[in-house]
């Protein structure tokens, strides 16, 4: 049975008598069984949440649920808090407890697979009582050293109730994205681009045109799961030819994650858009990601580096956008982080930044020492490395990590 935590809103002095307080309760679920029996509440939740949810709704969630379940039994420790304010779920923030050495972290419940942190709130204008009332039930119960949520979004409905009580652990970085309902149709929303990328964009075209005929194909069926699948094995070749650590890809849940995707596809439980740019039979561009709300969520790419003197990510791109708007979609968001080829078809960018509530003193230093100045110091000095070198680190960290 979820752990169940009850309080009174507002304040005794100021409330009046004739008005009755309104109860709030807090439950930890702490199962995939629990989980699972809120799903329908927590659909509704998303819809009253707005903005970027997906990787807080419950399809994702119970997905990975679902998946370090399988791979991890009892060392998997999901803890997903839920708010109610009487009968109504109004909040819910799904963590789970990672260790790191000594400490115990509440962290996103999917992380590092999901792209965007934070928690639902149906009122971010009472997101105060939510954010109050998890941390409380995360202190008295979860037996954690603090909470870390990684990129959250600037948007998200509880980010500023969440600095108030901690801090930015971290360097900010931004999700461009492209909000397309304002735009007729491609060919308007074409001319909001630089007149010179245009150009380029199209003698990139007519190079890649002379080597072989070009398409731009939307998977469906087995080719989605294929996409899929070759657009990890691409994207591992390219941090192992650059010497670039990954959270996610090196992580070894990575693969089944992928494995649950691809089922969940085919029972129609997640919907997937797999798009890919060939020049011929070959693959020139890959990307692959998720459709949740009217908004593609850019989630894996990968390239054929024999076509890289044609830019093939920037050029996909194009053909992405283009089949975003022939589906309908409103936003196109190519997630973090906010790299050059992504800018050439936006200027519209959110903040994203990781967000520390350390609770002890342990926490603290973890969180704040860590995260916020030795980790992005280590990480500045790696990428400096001479590539040689970040390849051969790389490898044996796999090595390590196999």
């Amino acid at each position: 049975m979820p752990a169940v935590l009850s309080a009174r809103a507002g304040c005794a002095a100021t409330r009046s008598a004739a008005r009755p307080a309104t109860a709030y309760s807090v439950a930890a679920l702490t199962t995939p069984d629990e989980i699972a029996a809120i799903a329908e509440e927590w659909a509704e939740l998303e819809r009253a949440s707005g903005g970027a949810p997906f990787f807080q709704s419950a399809a994702w969630s119970r997905l990975a649920c679902r998946t370090f379940q399988d791979l991890y039994g009892r060392g998997f420790r999901p803890w997903v808090v839920t708010v109610r304010r009487g009968r109504d779920l109004i909040g819910l923030a799904p963590l789970r407890i990672t260790t790191a050495g000594p400490l115990r972290v509440a962290t996103d419940l999917t992380d590092p697979f999901g792209q965007y942190g934070g928690m639902l709130a149906a009122d971010a204008g009472g997101g105060d009582a939510v954010v109050e009332r998890v941390i409380a039930a995360l202190r008295k119960s979860a037996g954690v050293d603090g909470l870390c949520l990684r990129r959250v979004r600037t948007d998200a409905p509880l980010r500023d109730a969440l600095l108030r009580r901690g801090f930015a652990a971290g360097a900010p970085d931004a999700a461009p994205y492209i909000d397309l309902r304002p735009h007729a149709d491609f060919a308007a929303y074409q001319q909001t681009v630089n007149a010179k990328s245009r150009k380029n964009l199209r003698n990139l075209r007519n190079r890649l045109a002379r080597i072989g005929q070009v398409t731009h194909r939307v998977a469906a069926g087995d080719d989605v799961r294929r996409i899929i699948d070759d657009s990890f094995e691409g994207r591992l070749r390219w941090l192992d030819a650059n010497g670039i650590p990954s959270m996610a890809f090196g992580h070894p849940a990575f693969a089944a994650m992928l494995d649950s995707i691809r089922a969940a596809e085919r029972r129609g439980e997640l919907s997937v858009l797999a798009m890919g740019l060939y020049c011929g039979d070959a693959p020139v561009s890959l990307q692959w990601g998720f459709l949740h709300r009217d908004r593609y969520y850019a989630y894996i790419a990968a390239r054929n580096p024999a076509f890289d003197a044609c830019s093939p990510g920037r050029l996909h791109l194009e053909d992405v956008i283009r089949t975003c708007f022939a589906r309908g979609i409103a936003v196109c968001d190519f997630l973090a982080p906010a790299v050059p080829y992504k800018l050439t078809f936006t200027e519209q960018a959110t903040e994203v930044v990781d967000i520390a509530v350390p609770f002890t003193l342990a926490g603290r230093f973890w969180l704040g020492a860590w995260n916020r100045r030795l980790r992005p110091a280590i990480k500045r000095h790696y990428l400096g490395l001479p590539l040689w070198l970040r390849r051969r680190v790389r490898r044996l960290a796999d090595s390590g990590a196999a």
